[in-house]
């Protein structure tokens, strides 16, 4: 008998498997991005709301903020995508990727980037295009600008999504 359940059992792993999505995306929210170094990040004026986005309360300068992606399929990064909340007139939200080789961890591969609309929007903007084509980087970096708050409010980055391929 135990035979046959060992039969058995094995006719269940020869079944066939699900077939898997084309792509893995992984939403982060505003608040898996940091303060970046430097003098013109004015990390003092970021906040972390609790509801997982980061906003600018700075009335005159926009802050600088940057946000690992998190690529875990090797050579399959595919888009980053960043939700935001742009209350400015004038000034843009707007970020870039920095793509760093795998023996430095300053030089840059390639770098693309992308900005919210003029004028006054919540919404989201994609950044594509972001791997080199020899695939021996190191990690990849969101950088982005967020505007001074107004009277219409702050503005600021609600999430990210990582976009891969499987």
């Amino acid at each position: 008998m135990p035979i046959l359940f060992a039969l058995t059992g094995m006719s269940s792993l020869s079944a066939p498997q699900p077939a898997f999505a084309e792509e893995d995306g992984k939403l982060y929210p505003g608040t898996f991005c940091t303060g970046q170094y430097g003098p013109i990040s004015y990390k003092s004026y970021i906040r972390y709301r609790a509801d997982g986005s980061i906003s600018n309360t700075s009335p005159t300068k926009s802050i600088a903020v940057q946000c690992l992606v998190i690529n875990d399929v090797l050579g399959n990064l595919k888009q980053v995508s960043v939700y935001y909340s742009d209350n400015h007139t004038s000034n843009k939200v707007s970020c870039y990727t920095r793509t760093h080789l795998s023996n430095s961890s300053r030089t840059i591969v390639s770098q693309t980037s992308g900005a919210s609309p003029s004028g006054r929007h919540t919404g989201v903007f994609t950044i594509k295009n972001i791997e080199p084509s020899s695939k021996s980087y190191k990690y990849f970096m969101l950088r982005c600008s967020v505007p001074p708050k107004t009277s219409l409010g702050e503005s600021g980055i609600n999430a990210i999504k990582v976009t891969e391929r499987d």
